[in-house]
Parts: structure tokens; C-alpha cells; sequence
């Protein structure tokens, strides 16, 4: 099921003409007061590992580019989200890096993104033991390594352990970390700057581009550059992926107590409570696509039980926004 899935969206990524993916999320999320543990696959780490490997494998293997993510121990302490954390080496080869590991030695995972939390104080997107050591050195890796948003700049902001953006361009391209997303804002001007006056050879940036390139070439994006915007409307949200999309959901669902029987509704029912503030609205979440028919719970319930029972919502309690607060100010 999970290659079948994989390869419907590889199949609507390209057609949309992109070929990389900010995913899998393997993080082993074994403390649920973490609010990213809806992307993930669960708290086992053999569990996170053959899952993320049958992801990366089937969307590779379609031509596009994975980026696991994010590596290591985003969940942190006590679920806080991009903090500091202080795992043993032995906590973080058991637990954390195994998924990783399979991605880049099993799957070959041609991106990886680093974490915005640090790790003995040491930020993950310049930490070299975590890029350099075990990434490049003891797992092989070859492909580029892609930051989460705006990370770089929190070695300035959250962590404090770079003085400037000069700084921050150093110590990040001398780990190689390669690619900073979502635009050039450490790795604009400062970079330059970095190189110009001479406290970053330019030899080391040559290598960063030099990986980024490479995959480029490898994926053909010089020969192919443009797609063809009416077949993509074809691909996209198709009746056979809209299938494929119903039978995970299907599948994903976990009945933990049916009392009497009380699930599947009897046509015969006669009033139903709807609650919760997403009721009437699906939230896909920030990574999906757009342009597609959405079936929110209230409406679904609806259909299904026509106009034979009486229905009740209740939206409740809704926060103003969905976004997440990030630690530390802008210096």
C-alpha cells in the first residue's frame, strides 16, 4: 500500500514539475506531546525505519528526489519543539539515527534535512560530528543536504552560537551543509561576503554546488524544463489516486471500542452530534496540494446519512492560527 501511495503522489509531483520532496518525517516520536507526531510513522524505531525506506525507495525510484527529516532528535525534550537536547550517543545510534541510517544505506535517499534543535549545543544544521562524521564519513552519504526553514539563521537567533549571518554562511558551509531553504537569505549576501574577505574558501562552497549540481544533471532538470500544465490537471486528485488516498485513510484507522455496535450508523438513526473545531473544515496540513475537492467530516456524515437524521455541530474551541511559534528574536 505504501508503494501505491508513493507513486501516485511521485506521479503528480512531477507532473507539477518539481523533483525533490521535504519527506519522509522519521522521527521517532515516542513522546506525544510533540505537535509533529501526525507526520510521522510511529514510536518503534525498526517500525519509522522499514516505513521510511518503503517511501524513499518507491519515490526515487519514480524520479524524484526524497529528503528524510529531521535529523536528529527534532522531538526533543519534554516534546519542545527545535530546542536544546541532551541524548546520550548511545540513546541517539539506538533510537534517533536508525531510520535515518536505513534511508541513506537502504533506500539512498539522495537529500537529507537537518533538525532545528541542537544537540549538546551544537545546532544540527552546523554540527559537524552529526553532518560530516556520521552522515558523510561512517554512512557514505554523497547527495546535498537540505536545511529546514529558516535554520540557519536560528544559529543566530535560537541557539546564539553565531554572531552574524557572515558567521552563521561560515559555519554552515564548512560542515557542508548545502542548500538553505526556502530562499538565500544567510546564503545570499553574507556568503559573499564570507568568501570576499577571506574567512571562507571558496573551495569548500565549490563542493556544496558542486553535490547540488550533480543531482540536477543525474535528474535531468537542464534537458526537461517545463511540463505541460493540462496533463498535470489530469494527474492531479484523478479518480484512481482519489481511490488510493480513501483505502489509506481506510486502512489507517484504528477502532479502539464500538460499544453496541454503534458504528456503522443504522439508516434508521435519528440525531448526530458532529464536534470539534475541523469538523467542517479538512485540514491537509501545510505540504498539501491545492486544487482539490476536500470532504470535511460534517459533510461526509451528511452524505452518508442523507436527510434521515437530524444533525448537530458544534465547531467548540479553535485557536487563531495554526502556525507554531518559534523560539528566539531576530538580532
Amino acid at each position: 500500500m505504501q508503494e501505491r501511495m508513493v507513486k501516485a503522489i511521485a506521479s503528480e509531483v512531477r507532473s507539477r514539475g518539481y523533483k525533490q520532496v521535504l519527506s519522509p518525517t522519521i522521527n521517532v516520536a515516542y513522546d506525544s506531546r510533540w505537535g509533529r507526531t501526525h507526520e510521522t510513522y510511529g514510536e518503534d524505531p525498526l517500525l519509522v525505519s522499514k516505513m521510511g525506506v518503503a517511501y524513499i525507495k518507491s519515490m526515487e525510484g519514480n524520479g524524484v528526489i526524497c529528503t528524510p527529516k529531521h535529523f536528529a532528535s527534532n522531538i526533543g525534550h519534554n516534546g519542545l519543539f527545535g530546542g536544546a537536547v541532551h541524548f546520550s550517543e548511545r540513546f541517539l545510534r539506538e533510537v534517533e539515527f536508525p531510520p535515518f541510517k536505513a534511508a541513506i544505506m537502504e533506500a539512498g535517499a539522495h537529500s537529507i534535512m537537518p533538525a532545528y534543535n541542537s544537540i549538546d549545543g551544537v545546532p544540527c544544521i552546523i554540527n559537524d560530528w552529526l553532518l560530516s562524521d556520521i552522515l558523510r564519513k561512517e554512512w557514505k552519504f554523497k547527495a546535498f543536504i537540505s536545511s529546514d526553514y529558516g535554520a540557519l539563521r536560528e544559529a543566530i537567533t535560537l541557539h546564539r552560537v553565531a554572531v552574524d549571518k557572515v558567521d552563521a554562511a561560515i559555519k554552515g558551509i564548512s560542515v557542508g551543509m548545502d542548500v538553505e531553504m526556502p530562499h538565500t537569505d544567510v546564503y545570499g549576501g553574507p556568503l559573499i561576503e564570507a568568501v570576499k574577505s577571506g574567512r571562507l574558501w571558496v573551495a569548500l562552497v565549490d563542493s556544496c554546488v558542486k553535490r547540488v549540481l550533480q543531482e540536477k544533471f543525474r535528474l535531468g532538470l537542464f534537458e526537461e524544463i517545463y511540463v505541460d500544465p493540462a496533463q498535470a490537471a489530469k494527474i492531479c486528485d484523478n479518480v484512481e489516486h482519489r481511490a488510493i488516498a480513501r483505502e489509506v485513510a481506510q486502512q489507517g484507522i484504528v477502532l479502539l471500542k464500538n460499544e453496541k455496535n454503534t458504528l456503522p450508523f443504522s439508516k434508521g438513526i435519528k440525531s448526530i452530534p458532529v464536534l470539534g473545531p475541523l469538523a467542517d473544515d479538512l485540514l491537509l496540513g501545510n505540504y498539501a496540494g491545492w486544487g482539490m475537492k476536500k470532504v470535511s467530516i460534517l459533510e461526509g456524515v451528511k452524505n452518508k446519512v442523507g436527510n434521515t437524521a437530524t444533525m448537530k455541530f458544534e465547531k467548540g474551541f479553535r485557536a487563531s492560527s495554526v502556525e507554531y511559534p518559534r523560539l528566539g528574536k531576530e538580532v
